[in-house]
């Protein structure tokens, strides 16, 4: 069961450190992006959260996060 865990705290590691990596990636072209994702999936806020924190209308931040998500995507080899 140990081995297990480690191998699974391991790959979640990895995946943090790749999402971080790509997350910078994408704040190089596309700053306000990587805010709103960073916004959304490190810090759970909400479309209106995010709205309210950017200085942006919700129809943004929902635009911003589709198009971000295609990015990451290709960032990350997925």
């Amino acid at each position: 069961m140990d081995l297990i865990l480690d191998t699974v705290q391991q790959r979640d590691q990895t995946d943090l450190i790749e999402m971080v990596e790509a997350l910078d990636g994408l704040r190089e072209s596309s700053p306000r992006q990587a805010d709103a994702m960073e916004a959304r999936y490190f810090s759970q806020m909400s479309v209106e959260e995010i709205a309210h924190h950017l200085d942006i209308g919700p129809a943004t931040v929902k635009r911003d996060l589709k198009l971000a998500t295609a990015k990451m995507a290709v960032l990350l080899g997925r």
